[in-house]
Order: C-alpha cells, then structure tokens, then sequence
C-alpha cells in the first residue's frame, strides 16, 4: 500500500495518524513539509487529490498569516502560492493514497481511504 502523510512532528493530529498507521500495520512514507517547502505541482496535485478546486482545505485559516494574506478571498493561485511560501499554512495532517487524499482531522478520517 502506497501512503505519504504530510506530517508535521510537533503537530498531535499528525502523531495521532501515524499511530493510528502504526496499530493497523501500514506502512507509510511521511512527508516533511516543514522542512522542505512543497513545489507549486506538488500542491496541485494535492488540490486534485483532495477533490478542493478552491484550495480551501490545504490551508489552515485559524493561522495568522491566513489572514494577514487575505486568503479568505483569494485565488487558488494565491492559495497554493502562499502554501509554498509559507509551508505552516498547510492543513495536517494529509493522508494521499493513490489518486485520494483527505485531511485527517480527525485522524480516524485517514481510514476512509485506505
């Protein structure tokens, strides 16, 4: 089973689904989008996974910089840029397996694609 979860290690979401992973016995690469930035294709290949045109459910809109960017409002362009740039506004944890891909909140949703 091929599984990548963007994982964030300080994130309990994230800790929450690799334990949830672990207990069930599937393997998984995690992906750590802290440390290296997403390129534009990877989050819109993302975007099509997810099933979100809009980009809403990539990012996090309780995060400040959400708001100090006007992202409520912006466009999917906006949106995924200002994911690349600003990787901390990346919802997590997301659990891609083959052509899906669902935020994992709560962690038990990862379930449902696997």
């Amino acid at each position: 089973m091929n599984v990548t979860v963007w994982f964030n290690p300080a994130c309990s979401k994230c800790r929450a689904v690799k334990s949830l992973l672990e207990e069930r016995g599937i393997e998984a690469n995690y992906r750590l989008y802290l440390e290296q930035a997403p390129s534009v294709e990877e989050m819109e290949g993302l975007i099509s996974k997810l099933g979100d045109p809009e980009a809403m459910q990539l990012l996090r809109p309780q995060d400040a910089a959400f708001a100090e960017q006007g992202l409520a409002e912006a466009t999917p362009t906006a949106r995924i840029a200002a994911g690349c740039a600003t990787p901390s506004l990346i919802n997590r944890p997301i659990v891609v397996h083959g052509e899906r891909a669902i935020v994992a909140r709560p962690p038990e949703l990862a379930l449902e694609i696997l």
